[in-house]
């Protein structure tokens, strides 16, 4: 697979056929920016313009990245397991949590969740910390269980994914959320997520 970041050519070639009828792929001229729309539309890549907020990192077919600032927001709790000291979390408990700022990225297979250490929209080389909400596995993905997913991946969806995180019922901490000393993640390292 090809880096990101390498420069790419693409040629279009006729097929001529010799007087025996054989095919030879004749010299090629460069696409032009109407041939890469024709193969982006055939290929379903097509993208309408959209207004980018200010929260907005990336914005890619098949990656969305935003940041939100730090909040106190409503935190639904339902430990099937609470730890000890926090038994009063089994049952339907509503309280107001001060999240610090997040960072999320939607692929069309999963949605990460990171906190940042600071409350400001982050850079390439920003820290990323595990999130504190529960149903967030450590490698910083979301664990659905019964969540509805958003069908599109789009910036009219960010509002259905942080539903998905901030709205939804706490049942359990996923494995590996209480390990002492984990390094932050960097988050330029999260681009194949």
């Amino acid at each position: 697979m090809p880096r990101q970041d390498a420069a790419a050519f693409a040629s279009i070639h006729a097929v001529e056929h010799d007087e025996d009828g054989c095919p030879t792929i004749a010299a090629g001229v460069p696409l032009s920016r109407a041939h890469l729309r024709q193969w982006t539309e055939a290929l379903g890549r097509t993208a309408s313009p959209e207004l980018l907020l200010g929260n907005i990192l990336v914005a890619h077919a098949d990656m969305l990245a935003w940041w939100t600032p730090a909040q106190v927001r409503p935190g639904y709790f339902a430990l099937s397991s609470p730890p000890v000291g926090f038994r009063v979390l089994s049952e339907r408990t509503i309280v107001p949590v001060p999240y610090p700022a997040h960072l999320f990225v939607a692929t069309w297979s999963s949605l990460g969740v990171y906190a940042l250490p600071m409350d400001e929209r982050p850079t390439a080389d920003a820290a990323l910390h595990h999130s504190p909400i529960p149903n967030v596995f450590a490698d910083g993905r979301l664990c659905w269980g019964d969540i509805a997913r958003p069908k599109t991946l789009g910036i009219a969806t960010i509002t259905d994914f942080e539903r998905a995180v901030f709205d939804s019922w706490s049942t359990h901490p996923n494995p590996g959320q209480g390990l002492p000393g984990r390094a932050p993640l960097k988050w330029r390292g999260i681009w194949s997520a």
